[in-house]
């Protein structure tokens, strides 16, 4: 079930992912499969982030994680713990979103997951930058980039140029952080990814 409502996530059917999460993780509970059960919590909780149900969907993951107490399933745990950090973003509590980030940066870590170690740091970065901590975001985006870069995740690096040029543009000026730009702009238009437009409008914007 929790399979189908990903499939079902994908094609942005996220009521009948819903369902299908929802149908998963009452047979999982029926199971008595914790690790089974916290997968559908973490899955509804995507379902509901994609409905722009926050609340919902913190309390999902919130779940998926007293459930993963019971378990050995570290990745399982900060995957759970990156996408709270996400809900929490969304709902401006950014001091919690950045306590999930960091931890699941910590199992990733120990884990040697370098890439999603540095998908943890680009979304700590964007966090810190958020909260004005500059020198933090400034940091972890200088990361996530060298990262991106060690284990070839070209969006990774675009987006890590990006978003290092928003605070570079606070920080030392536009200058530099149209550097940044430039160079994310040819990765995505490398990548024929819809943020090209996003990031030629940054450029325009400063240029003017």
């Amino acid at each position: 079930m929790v399979s189908l409502g990903h499939c079902c996530r994908i094609l942005r059917q996220f009521d009948q992912a819903v369902d299908l999460d929802r149908r998963g993780l009452k047979i999982f509970g029926e199971l008595g499969n914790a690790e089974g059960q916290a997968r559908a919590l973490t899955s509804l909780g995507r379902d509901y982030v994609k409905l722009r149900r926050f609340e919902d969907a913190v309390d999902c993951f919130r779940q998926s994680l007293v459930t993963l107490r019971e378990t050995d399933y570290p990745h399982r745990r900060s995957v759970a713990l990156h996408y709270l950090g996400e809900a929490y973003q969304e709902l401006h509590r950014f001091e919690e979103a950045v306590d999930c980030y960091q931890r699941s940066l910590t199992i990733r870590r120990a884990a040697g997951d370098r890439w999603d170690e540095g998908v943890s740091l680009r979304n700590l970065g964007q966090t810190f930058s958020q909260l004005h901590r500059f020198d933090e975001a400034t940091d972890s985006l200088q990361e996530s980039l060298d990262v991106a870069r060690e284990v070839g995740d070209r969006w990774g690096e675009g987006r890590s140029l990006e978003l290092l040029g928003l605070v570079i543009e606070r920080t030392r000026g536009v200058a530099a952080a149209m550097a940044c730009w430039s160079e994310a702009l040819a990765i995505f238009s490398e990548l024929r990814d819809p943020r090209v437009e996003k990031v030629r409008s940054l450029l325009a914007t400063t240029s003017v």
